[in-house]
């Protein structure tokens, strides 16, 4: 037996409940399962459409859900697509700075100015070797270069290989005839192997005032002799002079062509 109003069991014999004070009546479970059924059927009733809200509800509650599933799966592929599309991107970026960088190692390789550059830096440094491999680029692009042919003798020159540098500044001098600095490395070359005679063979055909200039150290001015040739009745001296006055001169009274082993002139001669 149960209380009617805790619905706590009673012991045998007792008048009151021992749980909540009230009077003992007999009271069935089946009695209590009735009223609790009963209970539902009213809240049914009162209720009638708490089930169907409560479905609506929980379809609500589900369609949120997949809304965000939904959401979440697109801004996962939108993430990934992105990352996709940066990295990409910077395959790019790094294909193209790799390209640049190629195109322009490549354009400076086979820039004739950057290889003459580089050239005429090496040899002011006395780096003739750097030089030399800059110029042999420079003249596989353009054999007839007069620049890079003009400081490729200057190099041998440099180096005393004579005949390299005489062949390069003669074939400098037959393009550009009038071409200074290849007549004053060639004047060079042969001073260097004190070869005047080939330093005036190569005036003969010279007729550019600039240039003969150069020759001026390495031809030997005819002197003058104030007296002209003659017979004459009466005692005089004769003076010798020459342009350049660090020559020395050497004269005959017997019409020989002199030699160093004649007389030196120091003053005038009394004939």
């Amino acid at each position: 037996m149960v209380c009617s109003k805790c619905g706590a069991e009673l012991k045998e014999g007792c008048v009151y409940c021992s749980q909540c004070g009230q009077e003992a009546q007999i009271v069935s479970e089946i009695n209590i399962l009735e009223d609790e059924l009963l209970r539902e059927l009213m809240d049914e009733q009162l209720h009638p459409d708490a089930e169907k809200e409560n479905e609506e509800a929980e379809q609500e509650e589900k369609e949120r859900i997949r809304r965000r599933e939904r959401e979440e799966r697109k801004l996962a592929k939108k993430r990934k697509k992105r990352r996709r599309n940066g990295i990409i991107l910077i395959v790019i970026l790094a294909a193209v700075l790799v390209g640049g960088i190629f195109v322009l190692r490549y354009r400076q390789n086979h820039s004739e100015n950057y290889l003459l550059t580089q050239a005429q830096e090496a040899y002011t440094q006395k780096n003739y070797q750097s030089a030399l491999n800059y110029l042999e680029k420079l003249l596989e692009l353009d054999g007839e270069n007069m620049d890079a042919l003009l400081l490729n003798a200057q190099i041998f020159a440099a180096q005393k290989e004579y005949e390299s540098a005489e062949s390069l500044f003669l074939q400098v001098i037959s393009m550009e005839p009038d071409c200074i600095e290849a007549y004053e490395g060639l004047i060079g070359v042969y001073a260097a192997q004190d070869r005047t005679d080939l330093i005036l063979a190569l005036m003969e055909d010279v007729t550019d005032e600039d240039i003969l200039a150069l020759f001026e150290n390495y031809v030997i001015p005819t002197p003058e002799i104030e007296v002209e040739s003659g017979a004459y009745t009466e005692y005089f001296e004769v003076k010798i002079t020459a342009e350049n006055k660090n020559l020395s001169i050497y004269y005959t009274l017997d019409g020989s062509d002199p030699t160093t082993e004649d007389t030196l002139y120091t003053e005038s001669v009394e004939i």
